[in-house]
């Protein structure tokens, strides 16, 4: 959708989709999906929950606020590692990229994040604090709509 920050999932497998086939689609690095083989004792149910989700109407307090809050966990993370020193230079886009570079499995990522990301939200100065930056949002200044992610919120859960 235009002006948000979410993927396209719903328009890859609509296009890649195969009868009978359950699809693993990843967006990182490139577009690829795979052939994901469901065993004859699954079954899987797909439901409109009829409830609307005003997607345009929520920018920068949901889809788009999401991504940030990821973005700066990712940093947070890499700057408990010792992967990066700052939010200015952190490299890392997504928490796949700096779990790849650790080596991490899916357990010790889930340990250095209840080790290392306080629950209860972060302020902006917190950021700016553990971040060890001046502006948390440089960071994230290219995804679409950042002034309304800016303008709406005053904590986020990375």
């Amino acid at each position: 959708m235009a002006g948000t920050a979410c993927g396209g999932m719903d328009q890859t497998i609509s296009i890649m989709g195969k009868f009978n086939t359950a699809k693993l689609i990843d967006f990182v690095p490139t577009l690829k999906a795979s052939d994901i083989t469901v065993p004859d004792s699954v079954a899987l149910v797909i439901a409109d929950s009829l409830t609307p989700s005003a997607k345009l109407l929520t920018l920068g307090t949901r889809y788009n606020k999401r991504v940030v809050e990821c973005r700066f966990a990712t940093a947070l993370l890499a700057i408990a590692t010792s992967k990066a020193t700052s939010f200015d230079d952190c490299t890392y886009l997504t928490l796949q990229q700096l779990q790849e570079d650790l080596g991490y499995d899916l357990a010790k990522m889930a340990d250095l994040v209840t080790t290392h990301l306080k629950k209860g939200g972060y302020s902006i100065d917190i950021l700016k604090r553990e971040g060890k930056c001046e502006d948390p949002f440089l960071m994230v200044s290219k995804i679409p709509h950042i002034s309304e992610v800016m303008a709406k919120n005053l904590t986020f859960y990375p």
